[in-house]
């Protein structure tokens, strides 16, 4: 599993036309997508960024972690730590 922080304005869609959501919450989601027979898992709290003050040094800290990707080995991995991680989040489509 390998987590990569992504700016703000990351196009998800555009590089990830398969993504679909699959766990959401207040404030937030994952979205679930397949690339090259790989699983990726965004999640995405970018709603909370309209709450935030880009100039404010302790907002800009917050919002660089409002939006990150997830890549995981296999499906099993990826759904392990659904059950472990997100099991908590209201489960928006079955797989």
């Amino acid at each position: 599993m390998i987590v990569i922080k992504l700016s703000i304005d990351y196009p998800i869609k555009e590089h990830f036309p398969n993504a679909k959501c699959i766990r959401g919450w207040e404030g937030g989601c994952a979205y679930h997508a397949i690339k090259d027979d790989s699983h990726y898992l965004f999640i995405d709290e970018r709603t909370m960024a309209s709450f935030m003050d880009e100039n404010d040094p302790d907002d800009k800290i917050a919002m660089d972690k409002l939006l990150h990707i997830i890549h995981f080995d296999d499906e099993a991995e990826l759904n392990h730590y659904l059950d472990n991680e997100l099991g908590w989040a209201v489960n928006m489509e079955k797989r």
